[in-house]
């Protein structure tokens, strides 16, 4: 009976072990079908999008009147080639073909500005692609490429400007990069995404990775293998490209992020290094705050801010050579990356030329034209893109390579920043406007590092210029009460703040206070937000 009683229990067990497996493997076949379709589904969508972009280029094409009588230049990129902060009134491409007098080789320009903010690589890839596709229809006779800072950007749930609500480790960050399915699981579990989720009281001077050192050269990669994408198809095509390094703000930009990478029983040692050079460094000391930090260095070589901060120092002491090359260090060190790697422009710069490839090095023209030919605050209006006098400097940098590649012998045109004033009317309400969206990229990118103080004062400092254009605006006002607050002085923040709303209308006031930012920053001073509960 016994033995009976036994052999029941085993065959039970067999059965129920048997449907777990049926279960599972019912569970994961479906698990299977459902990714193939998604795939499927988002393989028809891009398909759908590059159909829908490319009517949307042909509309535009057809408002530029382009020819074969026309010298049709594609130019290629992100916020810098849109003309951020200046567009839509000054972009790359007007100003490029105003030095140029609005013709190449005789035939008038038809430029074509393919360039879209906050976009990486592979979607002016995908651009390109249709542009050469069509080639009898878009009629390309040169293409200009200057892309690469928002690389790192492109994964909007690893980087703290776009983020999903909860945290999760990096193996699930792995699968959520492989699996549509697992993605639209988490959205629908509550991961949706705000803009520019605060982070200000999460950031430490030694920082959390936001990406694996696998993952960081995944995206070196990709870039590579895609700008030598570009400059295959434009070559097969026989369509003349000029492929530019791109330019970042080395010598007044800090780094966003600094991460530890040396032995756990130096990480004190370090710190100490690093207040010690900073004592130093504040008492007007840079030669003994350099020797100090160099030490730091010994222990970690990796550490961003040691980097820049010993570029600041070799800069006081005129050093030039030695600051260019910590400066660099920061930006390749950076774990927050929105510059452009040394690493990336090294690449572009390797690539060899030929009579349809010309490779232009913004970079070092620019450099050799900064006041210490470092590349700067007098050059760069934030992080990344130019001040009016780059942007001038730039176009002119690319419309002399244009003649180059189109073997036109004429001189580049020469123009000042105020005529570039006049010529793409920047007027008062533009300045303001120019100023204002300075200081919120500002404020906002002081947020995504451990010492906020010296970004928020360059907001502060936008904030007042634009104040100082037009007082009866709220932006500018609401702008420095939001300073304010970020530094921890509500009081003051209150006093402007509640005056400036109190003078907006009902509608717009109510609209504003329901922006994310805004609400995240008023949760923050209450006490109310997430970080500091």
């Amino acid at each position: 009976m016994a033995e009976l009683q036994e052999s029941q229990k085993k065959r039970k067990i067999t059965f129920i072990a048997q449907n777990l497996a049926l279960c599972a493997a019912t569970l994961f076949i479906a698990l299977v079908m459902a990714e193939s379709v998604l795939r499927i589904r988002e393989s028809w969508t891009e398909r759908q999008e590059q159909e829908k972009r490319t009517a949307q280029y042909l509309s535009q094409i057809r408002q530029t009147d382009i020819s074969d009588n026309t010298f049709n230049i594609y130019y290629f990129g992100e916020s810098t080639i849109v003309g951020e902060p200046y567009a839509p009134r000054m972009t790359i491409p007007a100003l490029t073909s105003y030095l140029l007098d609005n013709q190449v080789s005789g035939k008038p320009i038809r430029y074509i500005n393919m360039a879209v903010q906050g976009a990486d690589f592979q979607y002016s890839l995908n651009c390109l692609q249709i542009v050469l596709k069509n080639k009898n229809i878009f009629k390309p006779s040169l293409v200009v490429i200057y892309a690469g800072h928002n690389e790192f950007l492109q994964d909007a749930t690893d980087y703290g400007f776009i983020k999903l609500h909860f945290k999760y480790n990096n193996r699930l960050k792995g699968l959520l990069r492989r699996s549509l399915l697992l993605r639209k699981i988490v959205q629908m579990c509550g991961g949706k995404r705000q803009g520019y989720t605060l982070e200000i009281d999460q950031r430490h001077f030694f920082d959390e990775p936001l990406f694996s050192e696998k993952n960081y050269k995944q995206v070196i990669d990709k870039y590579k293998t895609e700008i030598l994408q570009a400059v295959d198809m434009t070559q097969r095509q026989e369509v003349p490209c000029i492929l530019s390094t791109v330019a970042g703000n080395y010598a007044d930009f800090e780094p966003n992020r600094s991460v530890y990478y040396g032995n756990p029983k130096d990480q004190n040692k370090f710190k100490t290094l690093a207040d010690q050079g900073d004592s130093l460094q504040r008492a007007g000391n840079y030669r003994n705050a350099a020797l100090v930090y160099n030490q730091a260095l010994a222990i970690d070589a990796r550490f961003a801010e040691i980097h820049y901060r010993l570029g600041k120092c070799y800069h006081a002491m005129g050093e030039m050579d030695k600051a260019r090359h910590e400066y660099e260090q920061a930006v390749e060190y950076d774990r927050m990356p929105i510059r452009a790697t040394p690493t990336q422009n090294e690449f572009i710069r390797k690539i060899p030329e030929n009579k349809m490839l010309c490779i232009a090095d913004a970079v070092e023209y620019l450099r050799q034209r900064d006041d210490a030919r470092l590349l700067g605050d007098s050059l760069m209006i934030d992080g990344h893109h130019p001040n009016l006098k780059g942007y001038i400097l730039l176009s002119s940098f690319f419309a002399g390579k244009i003649r180059q590649i189109s073997k036109d012998t004429r001189n580049v045109n020469f123009i000042s920043e105020d005529i570039a004033t006049l010529l793409f009317k920047l007027d008062k309400k533009a300045w303001f406007d120019i100023y204002v969206s300075r200081g919120n990229w500002f404020y906002k990118t002081a947020t995504i590092r451990y010492d906020p103080h010296e970004r928020i004062q360059k907001a502060r400092s936008f904030f007042l210029k634009a104040f100082s254009i037009d007082s009866s605006q709220s932006d500018a006002t609401v702008g420095l009460a939001l300073c304010d607050l970020l530094e921890n002085d509500p009081h003051r923040m209150t006093q402007l703040y509640l005056a400036q709303i109190q003078q907006m209308e009902a509608a717009d006031s109510k609209n504003y206070l329901k922006q994310n930012w805004v609400r995240q920053i008023i949760d923050r001073a209450r006490g109310k937000h997430p970080a500091s509960s």
